[in-house]
């Protein structure tokens, strides 16, 4: 392979891990660029283009983003790369890939920064256009060739596209910058799309050399924010040209080190308001809507992340200079500025401004909390938001500010299905203006299909259904009957288009009352008819619905299109596929495979039998290339017979095109049979003989099917889970993708399980299966997938659940019932001290002797505690016991709706002793937790009657921390009840037995607690630890708060096992022989059992430093500090010997920090329970389990974790 093409390569995967799932198809343009690359060995006397690029500590980042710009289709380029003084290697990678291609010099310089640093650049460039990118981000393929192609045609100063932004593993395209280039526009002026200022970074444009030298056009130098001058220079005095084009992936660092992640430091706002008071002079003359637009920029787009990070994390000094910014910005800028904000940035700067502190934090509180809409009422025939009542005692906010405006109004179109009938696509799903209801006026909606010379009305009509409700997830809007059917005339789109490939918008306009938006469609409901694309014919033109909610939709209308007509499949696997195309320009050949016929028609059939797995396109008369699309209904081809290597398999890629894979194995699913809570499967298998089907997803496994035949098969495959050998449940919440695993359970990763074509065009399949609500539906890829739900469909709407919240409030009122309502961690499991108290509960109410025990769960998957009945969160029957229960117990929170009612008793567990400060005691502002998060423990604390306390030391903090002036209950934890019990021995070995570890290995629990910076914490490295000691096993546990998912790779089961998930971290306890933690609670826990302790703590300092420890904590710990995996492994090396110098200090560890964990807490603290509430004598029963409750589950413990 080639050096070009190894860096193409390089760069799709890049984007593969960054970028939204709806844009792969740009990881895809990269693999095809890398296909056809020649290795440019050297460069012309002028380059076309020169590319800038400054260097400074980017050694992870920057060969991506050099590759990305190398292996652009436009070859004639440069790049200058402008060394900052880096002190780390970045220069060292540049040097490496300049020595394989001379297109890339590098410039040294003194450390100056971003600005200076371009302007060096500048010196050195020597094309007619220059382009500006930054060494972390990556430049998509094809982008430089169509802005500068653009530029050559319409002679534009320069031109500017579409970004997407990745964060943690994805990327998304900004709103705005959707709108802005949705369409393609040329020779505009900024008075022609004044919503361009709000574009103002330099690296998705492409400049004529002439226009940056003729202007001066230079970086700010010795302050962030360089190209916010330049960039509105530049707008101000040039013409440009908009791309509807996605052309740069703007990475977001994990680590938190860009310049762009740093706003809540007072040198990063100076800078700011700097370039803002230059820009401001530069816009002062402008026309007054662009002086408009520039004000709305500064407080709709720049300030909300310095007034989020002010009244957040920030210091009062920081507060206080954002505050009086903003103060003088409402000064000058002209009043109805405010008017064009959107509603949460206009009413939190507003009242900043005016100094009403406690209405900022009211105001975000209720933000974070209705994140599904807020009430909506009519004052004098005009829409406003309604405050919560008590919200704004001062008045600080005027009642135009409370205005529903035209900007608060966003468009939402919901794509549910798409089909052919005939020669008409026609389209359905919801259409309404969010933020508007029917009180104010009746939604109206229109649609055309617009682009190159075409403006096509469709004919539109409006129709309801309950389901349209749910999908809108609106709290206070009823979207039933939001719903739209669109009969598009294809046919005649095709006639009156213009020749050649063409794009076309659709635009939606939405009416009602006095307001008019335009739109796109904006998303589709996922798994169902929505994203069946199949490409009609007509008039020798491909027609076919394109693209994505994210990117926005098009109707392509394509002269030069090719798509299959047919296949063939011999007995020995040979795959024969005859493919059409245009009349006027017929197909020449395909880029591989044997032609084997040609018809009189035009047809040609190709015979496959590729050596690697790729896409198939051909060429046409006129030379084009072009992907042919699938047209088939089974959507895998092949046999199962012949064994040779060569051999091909052909199957349907998630764009709709021909992919031939090299032999993988494959299943295609012909028929789907979802009845009586079973799913049976009919297909296909293709060298997938001896395999299993799994429903598999980053947070849980199904079981997996039995195995699969060759050839044809009909199979159950089971839509549920059975973890651990702890009882049969549904699968957790969440979407699961259909997978083939082998016969040592691992997932074949390139293996390809099709539905076939016509079950997608029918639409998802709603059952229920073992207690969940399940929806079976088909992905943009053609895999089937399943969507598992904790609540029935007719629960799941927001406005379904605002009225339940509601209800709720009223529920208060009624008669307590003689039920304790118990819970962990908002219903992630049903462990900890709810658990155990929950046990004493069960065996006093069949005694007779108190109320029935009831655990609160997210969904059938938690395993409860044998004999102990469920509600599912959210659902009606669990408001009414969280309204009505007599006893409430909790180890963390009550959801923010909560007010406990009079006559109720609640008992606060907590869930660990703290090391690290918690609540009120933290001090440092930058560690201090979200204002919805203390307003939510205050009001909390204020409720609880009882806190329970495991010592001393805790009876001191806790209530402290949480403002809690109430009784603090000394009976010790009563999860660690089975940690002090005598039969605990007995249990060690059921429970080491039930996860298959032998007598003679020695257990390492690995129990890490999360970082406020990163979410997986995996600083010990299990594989060494067990290559260097053959005789343990290392179990690795993360943290409550990031367990969705594994924390080791499954390919490291063995002696390596992720027991993330695992119910019961108490039975962990008693199966380990050694704790390795950092600054986890579970070290007080795991302190009962009297064994040994290590902490792995490279980030000793660091973490301290954040966090602040409430003792000293080397001194104190009862056992060993490490900061690297080689002396913690030559410590386990030494056996128990080595672990005797710390005897004494696990005993005193222990007698200061549980020295009430008898092992009858559990008794202790019910008695508390029930002596804190009236008895509820005649009172009604507790409500029956409603329809659908599931038994509960046959076993299910405690679950100490490090929350704090």
């Amino acid at each position: 392979m080639s050096p070009r093409r190894r860096a193409a390569h390089r760069v799709a995967d890049a984007i593969d891990r960054t970028m939204n799932v709806d844009s792969r198809r740009v990881a895809r343009a990269a693999r095809r660029e890398a296909r056809r690359a020649r290795y440019v060995v050297g460069l012309g006397p002028k380059p076309i283009l020169s590319v800038v690029m400054p260097i400074y500590n980017v050694e992870q980042w920057v060969g991506a983003a050099l590759d990305s710009i190398l292996t652009q289709s436009l070859h004639a380029l440069e790049v200058i790369v402008v060394d900052d003084g880096s002190p780390d290697g970045s220069a060292d990678v540049v040097r490496q890939i300049a020595r394989r291609d001379p297109r890339v010099r590098i410039v040294t310089k003194e450390n100056g920064g971003l600005g200076a640093a371009r302007n060096t650049g500048l010196e050195h460039i020597r094309g007619e256009y220059v382009a500006f990118a930054d060494s972390d981000d990556i430049i998509l393929p094809g982008s430089y060739e169509a802005m500068v192609g653009l530029l050559e045609r319409t002679g534009s100063d320069f031109v500017t596209a579409a970004f997407e932004r990745g964060e943690q593993g994805r990327a998304a395209r900004p709103n705005w910058v959707k709108k802005l280039t949705r369409v393609t526009r040329t020779r505009l002026r900024i008075e022609d799309e004044p919503l361009a200022l709000l574009d103002i970074t330099s690296w998705n444009k492409v400049f004529r050399t002439s226009f940056v030298d003729e202007h001066g056009l230079l970086f700010s130098e010795g302050v962030r924010y360089e190209d916010q001058v330049p960039i509105t220079r530049a707008y101000l005095d040039a013409t440009f040209d908009i791309l509807d084009q996605c052309v740069y992936l703007w990475r977001t660092r994990d680590d938190g080190t860009s310049i762009t992640q740093q706003k809540a430091t007072l040198q990063d706002l100076a800078d700011r308001i700097l370039s803002q008071d230059r820009c401001a002079e530069l816009v002062q003359d402008a026309p007054t809507e662009v002086r408009n637009t520039w004000f709305v920029k500064l407080l709709d787009y720049d300030f909300p992340n310095y007034v989020e990070a002010a009244i957040g994390a920030g210091s009062a000094e920081y507060a206080t200079a954002v505050r009086e910014r903003l103060a003088v910005l409402r000064d000058e800028i002209p009043s109805e500025i405010w008017s064009r904000l959107q509603f949460r940035n206009r009413v939190v700067s507003w009242a900043l401004s005016h100094d009403d502190f406690d209405l900022v934090n009211d105001l975000r509180g209720w933000f974070q909390r209705f994140q599904s809409g807020r009430p909506i009422g009519v004052v004098d025939g005009r829409p406003v938001f309604v405050l919560p009542e008590g919200l704004d005692p001062r008045g600080t906010l005027p009642p135009d500010t409370l205005r529903v405006e035209e900007v608060d109004l966003l468009p939402r179109v919901q794509l549910t299905s798409a089909a052919w009938h005939d020669t008409e696509l026609v389209l359905r799903g919801s259409a309404f203006l969010q933020n508007l209801t029917d009180d104010y006026a009746p939604h109206e909606l229109r649609l055309h299909v617009r682009g190159d010379g075409v403006d096509l009305e469709v004919p539109v009509t409006r129709f309801t259904d309950p389901w349209l409700d749910e999908i809108a997830n609106r709290a206070y809007e009823d979207r039933a009957n939001a719903g739209f059917e669109a009969r598009i005339d294809a046919l005649k789109l095709a006639e009156v288009t213009p020749a050649g490939q063409h794009d076309l918008v659709l635009d939606f306009e939405h009416t009602q009352g006095d307001f008019t938006r335009v739109s796109g469609i904006t998303g589709q409901v996922p798994s169902g008819p929505a994203g069946f694309r199949e490409a009609h014919m007509l008039a020798d033109r491909l027609v076919r619905l394109g693209g994505n909610g994210a990117n926005g939709f098009r109707v392509h209308v394509q002269d030069d299109w090719a798509r299959t007509a047919g296949h063939s499949v011999a007995a020995d696997g040979t795959v024969e596929l005859t493919v059409v195309g245009p009349e006027r320009n017929p197909i020449l050949n395909p880029d591989f495979g044997k032609v084997v016929r040609r018809g009189t028609d035009g047809a040609v059939t190709v015979l496959l039998n590729p050596r690697r797995s790729r896409e198939l396109e051909v060429k046409l008369t006129s030379g084009s290339y072009v992907p042919v699309r699938w047209s088939e209904e089974p959507n895998v081809l092949g046999a199962d017979a012949g064994t040779d290597a060569g051999r091909a398999y052909v199957v349907r890629s998630g764009g709709n095109t021909v992919r031939v894979t090299n032999r993988q194995p494959s299943v295609h699913i012909s028929a789907i049979d979802a009845t009586e809570e079973r799913l049976v499967l009919r297909g296909v298998s293709l060298g997938a003989a001896g395999h299993r089907l799994q429903l598999s997803s980053e947070r849980a496994d199904a079981v997996a099917s039995d195995v699969l035949p060759a050839g044809e098969f009909e199979i159950e495959v089971p839509v549920a889970r059975d973890a651990w050998q702890l009882g049969r449940t549904a699968l957790p919440t969440g979407r699961y993708e259909l997978r083939l695993i082998d016969e040592l359970g691992e997932v074949r990763p390139f293996a390809h399980v099709k539905v076939s074509t016509s079950l997608r065009a029918h639409g998802p399949i709603d059952i229920d299966i073992d207690g969940a609500s399940v929806r079976i539906g088909v992905s943009n890829s053609w895999s089937l997938i399943v969507i598992s739900h904790a609540l029935p469909v007719d629960v799941r709407p927001g406005r379904t659940q605002q009225l339940l919240r509601e209800r709720y409030l009223e529920q208060r009122h009624e008669p307590r019932l003689p039920v304790a309502l118990l819970e962990t961690f908002k219903g992630k499991m049903a462990g900890d001290s709810p658990a155990a108290m929950a046990r004493e509960l069960l065996a006093r109410h069949r005694a007779g002797e108190g109320p029935e025990p009831v655990f609160s769960i997210n969904d059938r998957s938690v395993l409860v505690p044998d004999g102990i009945r469920s509600v599912v969160r959210f659902s009606p029957e669990w408001y009414e016991l969280l309204a009505r229960a007599a006893y409430l117990v909790t180890n963390d929170n009550w959801p923010f709706f909560f007010e406990k009612a009079e006559g109720q008793a609640y008992v606060q567990t907590w869930h660990g002793t703290p090391l690290k400060r918690i609540a009120k005691d933290i001090t440092d502002p930058q560690g201090g937790l979200s204002v919805l998060y203390m307003k939510t423990m205050d009001a909390e604390a204020k409720a609880w009657d009882r806190l329970i306390s495991p010592s001393p030391y805790c009876s001191e903090i806790l209530p402290r921390a949480f403002g809690f002036e109430g009784e603090v209950l000394e009976s010790g934890y009563p999860r660690n009840d089975v940690l002090a019990a005598g039969d605990r021995d007995q249990v060690r070995a059921a429970i080491r037995k039930r996860l298959d570890i032998p007598d003679d290995q020695r257990v390492v629990l690995y129990t890490p607690t999360w970082r406020d910076s990163f979410s997986k914490v995996l600083y010990l490295d299990p594989e060494k630890v067990v290559a260097a000691l053959p005789d343990v096993t290392v179990l690795v546990r993360g943290h409550v708060n990031t367990s969705t998912g594994a924390s080791v790779a499954p390919e490291l089961a063995g002696r390596i096992r992720d027991v993330t998930l695992y119910p019961d971290i108490n039975d962990l306890f008693l199966a380990a022989d050694v704790l390795v933690t950092d600054y986890s609670s579970v070290m007080f826990d795991f302190a009962i059992l009297d064994r040994p302790q290590l902490f792995l703590v490279p980030d000793l300092e660091e973490y301290e430093a954040s966090r602040g420890f409430y003792f000293d904590f080397v001194d104190t710990a009862p056992g060993p500090l490490f900061d690297d995996n080689e002396t913690l492994i030559a410590h386990l090396a030494g056996g128990p010997e080595a672990d005797a110098a710390y005897a004494d200090a696990r005993a005193a560890f222990r007698e200061k920090f549980a020295p009430w964990d008898d092992g009858s807490a559990s008794v202790r603290a019910v008695d508390a329970l029930l002596s804190a509430a009236p008895s509820p004598a005649a009172v009604p029963a507790a409500p029956s389990p409603a329809a659908g409750t599931a038994a509960p589950s046959p076993a299910a413990g405690t679950a100490a974790e490090a929350c704090d």
